[in-house]
């Protein structure tokens, strides 16, 4: 098991669908047995 450190922003965090993506993506991880940290950021144009 290893700990995964993700940092997701900008165009990642731009909508919905990308949004549920980067979910999909962090929730295989899991199902994989690691540790998982997720840094998010502000959806694309938010800053």
């Amino acid at each position: 098991m290893s700990l995964i450190v993700h940092k997701y922003g900008g165009t990642s965090m731009g909508s919905i669908e990308r949004i549920q993506n980067v979910a999909k993506r962090v929730a295989k991880w899991m199902r994989a047995g690691h540790q998982v940290v997720v840094v998010p950021s502000a959806m694309s144009g938010e800053t």
